[in-house]
């Protein structure tokens, strides 16, 4: 004979005395246009609901809002989440406004659990020390390459006679003033020379 199916509240209920938490979370996205706000806050609440270590209990969204040039909108959501270390992934990947543990009030966790909860929690921030260390090397290497080619763009318009800054903008497209670092260096390294406000090869 087939059992009673749980309901709902019984499942939650269940995952509570296995050491779930309850958690209220907030997320915010600001930026622009309208669209891209509503539907990158639609893509962050997608993706949770999918997760079968998280079950949403209520959502609350409030309206997209115009402040300054920005749009901003917000989802309230309650949470069971199974376990300390999914919160802590949560707040990594998704970085919400705020979070709040409604229950339970106390928890405690053994010795082991929290050396787990300690290292997939270290793991996490190494994970993202990592990124952030790739994405400046790239950065770098990036601005040299741009650097670069200013300063070739520069000479290239110096083949074509003595020009000013003003000139050299003209030909370039780049305002005089970020110019003067560029004019300055090429200068220093003795690639062009200067006469007054006047450059040459």
């Amino acid at each position: 004979m087939f059992g009673r199916k749980k309901s709902e509240k019984e499942e939650l209920a269940e995952k509570m005395e296995s050491g779930a938490l309850r958690v209220l979370v907030t997320f915010e996205v600001v930026g622009k246009p309208k669209a891209h706000v509503e539907k990158s806050l639609d893509e962050y609440l997608t993706n949770l609901k999918k997760d079968e270590r998280i079950t949403i209990v209520t959502e609350e969204r409030g309206e997209a809002e115009e402040q300054e040039g920005f749009w901003s909108t917000f989802a309230e959501s309650e949470m069971i989440i199974n376990d300390l270390g999914t919160v802590i992934w949560l707040c990594i990947n998704f970085s919400p406004a705020s979070i709040e543990i409604l229950e339970p009030e106390n928890k405690t966790m053994t010795a082991p659990a929290l050396t787990a909860w300690i290292n997939d929690f270290l793991s996490k921030l190494h994970e993202v020390a990592s990124v952030i260390r790739d994405t400046q090397q790239k950065n770098l290497k990036l601005n040299e390459s741009l650097n670069a080619l200013i300063k070739n763009a520069i000479v290239t318009a110096l083949e074509t006679g003595n020009l000013d800054a003003k000139s050299i903008q003209q030909k370039i497209g780049i305002h005089k003033d970020q110019l003067k670092p560029f004019l300055d260096h090429l200068v220093k390294a003795e690639r062009i020379k200067q006469a007054g406000e006047t450059y040459s090869l």
